[in-house]
């Protein structure tokens, strides 16, 4: 977490897939964790993935290393908002520690938690 910012909760999610309404399959969110997290830095904008796909990233967080966080993850931030991880990057910050550094898209359509 970058020096001096408040840590926030988030919660992260992974994407199942199970039966939906009528029988037929729909996605669903299945709760990994709940952790603290830091902002990051970044320039608002674009990038190009490994597919050549322009993607949108909207906020970066860090948060304690946690290597079962991929691109098939959804976050939901203290704003309140779900985002999609772009990307995930897993590693050791300056000090040491083990961290997970994960770009976000928001949603534009969040999904059901109940």
């Amino acid at each position: 977490m970058p020096p001096g910012d408040k840590p926030y909760r988030c919660t992260i999610y992974s994407i199942e897939i199970g039966p939906g309404p009528g029988g037929m399959p729909a996605e669903t969110l299945k709760k990994i964790k709940d952790a603290w997290y830091g902002e990051l830095n970044f320039e608002a904008g674009a990038f190009i993935s490994g597919m050549q796909e322009h993607v949108e990233v909207n906020a970066r967080i860090r948060l304690t290393q946690d290597r079962r966080i991929s691109n098939h993850n959804i976050v939901t931030l203290a704003d309140g908002h779900q985002y999609r991880v772009v990307r995930a990057y897993h590693g050791v910050d300056k000090k040491g520690q083990k961290v997970s550094d994960l770009s976000l898209q928001r949603l534009v359509q969040e999904y059901d938690i109940g």
